[in-house]
């Protein structure tokens, strides 16, 4: 499945892509930090086939912040992939019908 890669802001860039071994992100409310880092995480992740058997940290103040956090993302990624297979769908049948 092809991930599509979310569009960046420039402050989300600089932060994300920083040749610094660690940053910290400060920044308001519905700034896109966790969308944007969850992404970079993800992507981290699937980078290389030596990523497989290595483990990924996604840290939070609170357990209940991270659980639900996790939640929400699974359900937002299951919700995804339901769509890109019925669109799979859709466009074989559209396939079929034009023979």
């Amino acid at each position: 499945m092809e991930i599509i890669k979310p569009n960046l802001s420039e402050y989300q860039k600089r932060i994300l892509f920083s040749s610094a071994r660690f940053t910290i992100t400060e920044a308001s409310t519905k700034a896109g930090k966790t969308y944007s880092h969850i992404m970079w995480l993800y992507g981290k992740a699937h980078e290389h086939q030596s990523a497989i058997n290595h483990n990924y940290w996604w840290v939070a103040p609170v357990y209940n912040q991270a659980k639900r956090l996790l939640r929400n993302q699974i359900i937002f990624m299951v919700k995804m992939f339901m769509l890109v297979c019925l669109m799979k769908h859709q466009e074989q049948d559209q396939k079929l019908g034009m023979l």
